[in-house]
């Protein structure tokens, strides 16, 4: 009787093991930090997005074998709806890694919340703003803590701005309703 007690047990023990490594993985699907993006870290192989992205669809680049990954080609991830998650751009090494993320879907979200539909209040209530550049048509903010560059149109901005790069933008020149453009992590 105590080997079958025994045998049981161990049986509940793994199966509990593989539902909680498998909800793990779930809860981590879509969650980015400063080396994450879902299922992607700095050390993912670009060979390894079939497999990681197995119900989903990863589009190809114009080079095949070895080439492409020496290309600076990106490659785009879409759901299974056709909904496009993710642009990726491969990293210039010899071990063919990601050099960076460019998020498209909100289904990707931070710990603290933020996805392609927050706002610049949403970032600033949740990390500090490490730098802001003033490109032609839009302002990049940089988040250190995340390795994360957020995109803000400048048409959200006062009209002075739009169009010139002259001026310092400060995070009081930003509008807190302006919205994310996109986000991109990096990992360069």
């Amino acid at each position: 009787m105590k080997k079958y007690t025994l045998k049981i047990s161990i049986i509940v023990i793994i199966i509990s093991l593989v539902i909680t490594s498998c909800a793990s993985d779930a809860e981590n699907e879509f969650l980015i930090t400063k080396d994450q993006v879902g299922l992607l870290t700095p050390t993912t192989h670009l060979d390894e997005l079939e497999t990681i992205f197995a119900k989903d669809s990863v589009s190809e680049s114009a080079y095949e074998g070895e080439l492409r990954y020496a290309s600076t080609e990106r490659f785009e991830i879409f759901d299974k709806t056709g909904a496009p998650l993710l642009e990726i751009t491969p990293a210039k090494d010899s071990i063919h890694t990601i050099r960076s993320i460019k998020i498209i879907s909100p289904k990707y979200y931070t710990k603290s919340g933020i996805t392609v539909n927050s706002t610049f209040k949403d970032i600033k209530k949740q990390y500090p703003i490490s730098s802001i550049d003033n490109l032609w048509t839009s302002v990049v903010i940089h988040v250190n803590d995340l390795n994360a560059h957020f995109t803000i149109d400048k048409k959200n901005l006062d009209p002075k701005f739009l169009k010139n790069t002259l001026y310092d933008v400060t995070e009081n020149d930003i509008p807190e309703t302006a919205p994310i453009k996109y986000f991109m992590i990096g990992w360069y």
